[in-house]
């Protein structure tokens, strides 16, 4: 084979790998799950997060907006993995402008910002406590970005039954 056809399927292969959202500012080892932070919040004050989540609620204040949400884990390229156990709720409140028509219930996002607080709130009957966090960076995932279907590309020599 000519190097011009592999160097074409190779770059068809590579552009088929979803890209990583870029935060400025990530924190140096990976972040508790927001129940862990929790648990402990004064001895979590003011340190960065890197979480991925799902929008419960979105609520309006007189601040601004206010997303509930539910944590998962991230994966390599930083997208939430919505099969994993999920790590509990926690609010975000966004340092800057989130369209409320894109940040709508059941939409994934990863974003970056310090913990500043709790949130009493109630769930299922029960007194919760849940992390606040001001997020500086939010990357809002396409919504059907878990549920397309991926690329079958494979490359080897030998007979496939």
């Amino acid at each position: 084979m000519s190097p011009r056809p592999l160097a074409a399927l190779l770059v068809l292969a590579l552009s088929a790998c979803a890209a990583a959202p870029r935060f400025s500012d990530l924190p140096e080892r990976p972040s508790p799950a927001p129940r862990d932070i929790a648990a402990h919040i004064e001895a979590n004050l003011d340190r960065r997060v890197l979480w991925g989540a799902m929008v419960i609620e979105l609520h309006e204040t007189a601040d601004g907006v206010e997303l509930e949400l539910l944590g998962f884990p991230l994966d390599a390229q930083l997208r939430p993995v919505p099969r994993a156990r999920d790590g509990g709720r926690f609010i975000a409140r966004p340092l800057g402008p989130i369209d409320p028509e894109q940040a709508v219930p059941g939409r994934f996002l990863t974003l970056s910002g310090v913990v500043v607080g709790a949130h009493e709130g109630e769930l299922h009957g029960s007194p919760n406590a849940w992390p606040v966090v001001e997020a500086s960076e939010i990357h809002l995932w396409p919504r059907d970005w878990n549920t397309r279907e991926q690329p079958r590309i494979g490359i080897g020599i030998g007979v496939r039954l």
